[in-house]
């Protein structure tokens, strides 16, 4: 509740947090945290998909940390995707995951845009 209605977050770290509506609800509801860091959370592919339709409406997150989520060169071509449809994102952290060559192509095309 808190991360839908506080008006002076300006960052949220969340942690291993299992239920992927919580993570989503900060991008979908709350409109003052510009720094996102889902570090070491388990996202599956649903989680990542659910992730990147947030991504697409979101104009506020313009840090987003996913690091050591377990992504895979699927779950990357996800996020360009609708990373290209995002314009506010400034920085996004995917490092120690398991991209691969798709994967890196995949980040190297959000970067392209």
């Amino acid at each position: 509740m808190i991360l839908r209605t506080g008006e002076q977050i300006k960052c949220a770290h969340i942690d291993d947090i299992r239920i992927v509506e919580t993570r989503t609800e900060v991008l979908y509801k709350n409109s003052t945290i510009t720094f996102l860091d889902l570090s070491f959370s388990k996202f599956n592919f649903e989680d990542i998909r659910t992730l990147s339709d947030a991504l697409c409406i979101n104009d506020c997150i313009t840090s987003l940390k996913l690091y050591s989520c377990g992504l895979d060169s699927k779950d990357a071509e996800l996020l360009a995707d609708a990373l290209c449809k995002n314009t506010i994102l400034c920085s996004l952290d995917v490092s120690s995951n398991y991209l691969y060559d798709e994967g890196e192509k995949a980040t190297k095309l959000y970067k392209q845009t």
